[in-house]
């Protein structure tokens, strides 16, 4: 089932880490005008602990 939005979701980042996967949600947009689109602006609430 998929999450509505605004709840963010969870990415596993890169590299050999203690604690490979972190929690972001969406915190809004910023306007690009070389590429005349809107980019979406991410908050990370920081590392998940499984």
């Amino acid at each position: 089932m998929k999450l509505p939005n605004g709840y963010g979701s969870v990415h596993k980042l890169s590299g050999k880490r203690r604690k490979p996967w972190r929690v972001r949600i969406s915190a809004g947009y910023s306007y690009n005008e070389e590429k005349d689109t809107f980019v979406r602006k991410y908050k990370t609430l920081g590392p998940l602990y499984l």
